[in-house]
């Protein structure tokens, strides 16, 4: 037996009707059905199945009609709000990220930072700060030349030694056969013959 037909059984004992509880039904904008008693701020809310009813997650869900079902505590009604105002606030998002600065804008607030930055240096550090700057940046392109230099001393080294080692001439040198010979005035057996043939090779 499912549970629904046991509820079944228990209310009929009682006398209750099954038609005396009616509960309220909305749709999500995906098609999946909702139960309520009233859709109101505090009231628990239910994802109607064939089966049984389960209670909602926690989060927001849009309705069909273009509201916003909030559920902070699984199964209660937080609130339901009109998504009019979720829009707007994503709207004037959006403008403010999507807004260019213009060259005009881009110009003056330049040319202020350029007016802090030589209000908090005084003169004597702009002499020393440019007589730094030269020396640094003598001093990177010395070492820039140096090591374009020493690059080019490396190639030319590379370059100057032979791609490979010459080849020798080595021809095959011939085999001087010793003549090894087993018996030799024995009459030669079939085993003597080859013993010849694989020594003198």
């Amino acid at each position: 037996m499912k549970a629904t037909e046991v509820l079944k059984q228990v209310k009929n004992i009682l006398g209750v009707e099954l038609s005396d509880i009616q509960l309220a039904e909305l749709k999500l904008e995906n098609g999946t059905v909702l139960e309520a008693e009233v859709f109101e701020t505090g009231k628990e809310v239910f994802i109607k199945t064939e089966d049984e009813k389960v209670a909602l997650p926690v989060g927001e869900y849009e309705l069909e009609d273009n509201r916003i079902l909030v559920v902070e505590e699984e199964g209660m009604i937080k609130e339901i709000k009109a998504q009019e105002e979720k829009e707007d606030e994503e709207k004037e998002e959006d403008k403010e990220e999507m807004r260019y600065v213009t060259r005009e804008e881009f110009r003056k607030e330049m040319d202020e930072l350029k007016d802090m930055v030589e209000k908090m240096m005084k003169p004597k550090d702009k002499e020393e700060m440019s007589s730094d700057l030269q020396e640094q940046v003598s001093l990177a392109v010395t070492e820039v030349l140096e090591s374009e230099t020493k690059e080019k001393e490396d190639l030319k080294k590379e370059l100057s030694k032979p791609a490979a080692e010459p080849l020798k001439h080595s021809p095959e040198q011939e085999k001087s056969s010793k003549g090894f010979q087993f018996a030799k005035n024995r009459r030669m057996s079939t085993l003597d013959r080859v013993m010849e043939q694989i020594i003198n090779k």
